[in-house]
């Protein structure tokens, strides 16, 4: 099995590790802490080969992405993430994430319901009170 093909892209003002592959609808994959674009390749392989276009990237201080400037919460992730859609001016995707990626995708979703169209947790971290963020 290959690496992802990974391309580095600013992204709210960090180098951030990208892997987009396929055509179609697009799902974006979330790893988990301590992971990177790497942890989602296989499965992205396999969706784009069935009509997704599959965006993986390496979340804040994992992979090929940089530190954040300064200690981040969920929410900070979650605004990286939305700054990422809105880059790839994606209004609305479906979510596969894992762990702490499972947590920052349920705060998307709270916050942002209309950007996301399915989501599909494996192992995720949860939210002890998601309306007090």
């Amino acid at each position: 099995m290959n690496d992802a093909p990974i391309k580095l892209e600013t992204i709210a003002g960090l180098k951030t590790g990208v892997c987009v592959v396929g055509e179609g609808s697009p799902v974006l994959a979330l790893h988990g802490w301590g992971g990177s674009i790497q942890s989602f390749w296989p499965v992205a392989q396999h969706l784009s080969e069935h009509g997704y276009q599959v965006h993986v990237l390496d979340l804040p201080g994992f992979g090929e992405s940089e530190l954040p400037p300064e200690p981040w919460s969920v929410a900070d992730y979650m605004r990286f993430v939305l700054a990422y859609l809105d880059a790839h001016e994606i209004t609305q995707t479906a979510v596969l994430s894992h762990s702490f990626g499972g947590r920052i995708s349920l705060v998307l979703a709270a916050e942002h319901p209309d950007r996301v169209s399915r989501m599909v947790l494996a192992d995720s971290a949860g939210i002890p009170n998601i309306l007090s963020m």
